[in-house]
């Protein structure tokens, strides 16, 4: 997967049509009986990074159209909910005329969000309701009065660490306090433009939060946690992990060298008496494609 940082040819373009990029006035409700157009119909909405695709069939979605040329309004966050084995709005269908329409979306859907252009990304403690964040960029295929049921493929907007520690032969309480990340291409928070897949704004910065693990328990116990991060193409010297673990300082760098959206990185680590000793597999949200190791580093 290309995680596309910049592209300003492809900016000029979405600038060029003239759009309006968050809710206004422009944005109009429509119904099904206006004459000589039909609804756009949601056949299906996919979410996967690039190896497995998975198939929504829950929740609701927010359709932006961004034409404002050949007939067609801006609408705004258009919620659709599935229902009933199909995706359904309750806010007035999205018309189509002879002419084709400009089509984003994501998922799930946030009544606050009203900018397609830029919508807000935190890196942090990774969330089923935040890190699950997927978008489809405009359609490339005809959208239109004849053309009227489209399939929205998602692409995850987040890249993911996940961390599993692991009781070895440390002998403490192994409470778990702080986890930071940092590293020359650690971004704490970016926008995102769903239609064209354009990240901007990154901020640089560590990343950290208190897991609030009290304890681990016996040796070869296993805790779960991680990260939701902000995708990143390159890393100069790898990334840095610390752990605050009973109160003492531990930390390691990886050899990390980029971040992909979509995919999670899974970092082990194993607390063997006073030392960290981590090791890190990349996998797709799913599937387990690639294995690394760390590079040795730790100290108290």
């Amino acid at each position: 997967m290309n995680i596309k940082i910049t592209n300003r040819l492809l900016a000029e373009l979405i600038l060029s049509w003239g759009i309006f990029s968050s809710c206004t006035s422009q944005d109009t409700s429509v119904t099904s009986n206006q004459e000589g157009k039909v609804p756009l119909q949601v056949s299906s909405t996919h979410t996967s990074a690039e190896i497995t695709r998975a198939v929504l069939t829950s929740g609701a979605i927010g359709i932006f159209q961004t034409k404002t040329t050949d007939g067609y309004s801006f609408v705004c966050n258009r919620k659709y909910s599935y229902t009933l084995d199909q995706w359904e709005t309750t806010e007035g269908d999205i018309m189509l005329n002879n002419n084709n329409a400009a089509l984003c979306a994501y998922v799930p859907y946030n009544i606050a969000i009203s900018d397609f252009t830029a919508i807000p990304l935190y890196a942090g403690k990774f969330t089923e309701e935040g890190g699950q964040l997927a978008y489809s960029t405009i359609i490339t295929d005809p959208v239109n009065m004849l053309n009227n049921v489209v399939n929205f493929y998602m692409e995850y907007a987040y890249s993911r660490i996940s961390l599993k520690i692991k009781r070895g032969t440390y002998s403490g309480t192994g409470a778990i306090s702080d986890i930071t990340i940092k590293g020359n291409g650690i971004y704490s928070s970016a926008n995102l433009n769903i239609a064209s897949g354009i990240y901007t704004d990154l901020v640089s910065g560590e990343v950290s939060y208190n897991p609030e693990i009290s304890s681990i328990g016996n040796s070869g116990d296993v805790i779960e946690t991680g990260f939701q991060v902000i995708p990143s193409e390159s890393f100069s010297n790898g990334i840095y992990f610390s752990f605050i673990v009973d109160g003492y300082h531990l930390s390691a760098n990886s050899s990390f060298t980029k971040l992909e959206a979509g995919v999670n990185y899974v970092v082990t680590v194993e607390l063997n008496g006073t030392a960290v000793l981590p090791s890190i597999s990349m996998t797709d949200w799913t599937v387990v494609p690639y294995d690394q190791e760390f590079e040795s580093g730790v100290s108290i």
